[in-house]
């Protein structure tokens, strides 16, 4: 099986997913992680921000994050199309000791460009599951499949590399639209409120920035283990991650 971790957090998914919960997984962004700052940098939260994605686990933090994602323009009326498509996932269900969302998550853009004075565009059909499982356990997983056509610049750097910036390695490096896919896949344990182990397939950020120096979303998805402790002010994070370079692979401790 060539994605063994893959097929496990699908299976997961099924049992499981999300509530406000310590194990409130959030897939960073840096547009979406800009809604919540007024939350997450309150001094009077002991939250470190500096390592994302987030686990919501603090509760006012996760309460900030609920109404950031149901702020919308008073216009929207609460119809059921309106709330599934702003508001809520496409499938959730929730219990007092479980639950579960999935969503399907399609993309299309289409621009032009100047220089070569020809269209771009994408295409991306995607997915996204998960749950939590009580107050401890809690998976996630997405992937996207994507093909795009794009400006020169970006399309010489395709083809030299054979790799999508921030995306995966190019099917079809040599053509003109270009094919890839790519997923994430977590589980995260949380025995102790001050104790959280976490298992997955995606990237980390490191910093309070748009950029980092230490760790940056830029590359490749990539395998890891990470185990954070936290007592009062202080936390401790280790991560064991396997990056995978264009010609070699490597483990950074």
């Amino acid at each position: 099986m060539k994605h063994p971790l893959f097929f496990f957090c699908i299976l997961a998914a099924c049992f499981s997913v999300r509530a406000q919960t310590p194990n409130e997984y959030l897939p960073y962004s840096f547009q979406s992680y800009q809604k919540i700052e007024s939350k997450t940098y309150d001094p009077s939260l002991k939250y470190h921000t500096a390592f994302k994605p987030f686990f919501a686990d603090d509760s006012l933090v996760a309460s900030g994050i609920n109404s950031s994602y149901k702020s919308r323009l008073d216009t929207l009326k609460n119809t059921w199309p309106n709330r599934k498509l702003f508001n809520e996932h496409l499938v959730e269900i929730k219990r007092n000791d479980f639950a579960f969302y999935a969503d399907f998550l399609p993309d299309a853009q289409v621009g032009k460009s100047i220089q070569e004075d020809d269209n771009t565009w994408l295409n991306t059909l995607g997915y996204q599951a998960g749950g939590t499982i009580g107050t401890k356990f809690s998976v996630h997983t997405s992937g996207y499949k994507s093909e795009q056509k794009f400006p020169l610049y970006l399309n010489s750097y395709a083809e030299s590399t054979k790799v999508v910036s921030g995306q995966n390695y190019v099917r079809n490096p040599l053509d003109a639209v270009k094919d890839w896919s790519y997923f994430t896949a977590l589980v995260s344990y949380t025995p102790v409120k001050y104790v959280n182990f976490t298992l997955g397939k995606d990237k980390m950020f490191l910093g309070d920035g748009y950029r980092s120096m230490l760790l940056s979303d830029y590359g490749i998805n990539y395998p890891f283990v990470r185990v954070t402790a936290s007592l009062g002010n202080v936390q401790y994070t280790a991560m064991w991650a396997s990056m995978q370079g264009a010609k070699s692979t490597e483990t950074i401790p």
